[in-house]
């Protein structure tokens, strides 16, 4: 089944938030950051601008992807970012250092697998407002009245 942008809808997420998910992930230079469901890119290009990692987002919105890909040649980070117009279901996270989720619950359930794996293979991941079902996160914090969750290892509710 394809994930259909009604089950993941664009609610941008507001940049003291983008930033601070980045900052409680950890993002070192020249490490892979991917942003499933990546929307206009604010994660990625943050954390390729500012951070020096290189981003990956996956976004199912051709209109989207544009947008991002356009942003990514005027700040001239062609070489640090990358989006794919695919359905993040599908999204390989084997080279993941870090990976970040504004999804909701069923999303979030029908991909835990992959994120299991990404986890096991010592990935951080950042979920903004949902946790991921059946996981435990390794610290919940809220800045702006939003919920951020941070998952380090595979821990099991």
């Amino acid at each position: 089944m394809k994930l259909v942008p009604k089950l993941v809808p664009f609610v941008p997420t507001p940049v003291d938030v983008v930033e601070r998910m980045l900052e409680l992930a950890d993002v070192k230079e020249g490490e892979k950051v991917y942003d499933l469901g990546c929307g206009d890119g604010r994660i990625i290009l943050m954390a390729a601008s500012k951070y020096g990692a290189r981003g990956v987002g996956y976004e199912l919105r051709p209109n989207l992807v544009h947008h991002v890909r356009e942003r990514v040649r005027v700040l001239r980070l062609d070489d640090m970012v990358t989006v794919v117009n695919r359905d993040l279901a599908k999204a390989s996270l084997n080279d993941a250092d870090v990976v970040t989720l504004y999804l909701t619950t069923p999303v979030l359930q029908r991909i835990r697998p992959q994120l299991e794996r990404a986890l096991s293979k010592g990935a951080r991941i950042v979920c903004h407002n949902f946790p991921i079902p059946g996981l435990m996160p390794s610290e919940v914090e809220t800045k702006s009245g939003r919920r951020l969750y941070l998952y380090t290892k595979v821990r099991k509710v």
